[in-house]
């Protein structure tokens, strides 16, 4: 199983934006990010 430090870096490496989730479950709201479709 992998770290939240492997997931966080992992994540960077591939230019995505995560959350902890601590940081989530303190947050009043979140959402979830996705691309934009190209016309």
């Amino acid at each position: 199983m992998a770290t939240q430090d492997d997931i966080m870096a992992l994540a960077h490496e591939e230019g995505k934006c995560v959350t902890s989730p601590e940081v989530a479950a303190a947050s009043d709201e979140v959402y979830q990010l996705a691309k934009l479709r190209r016309r």
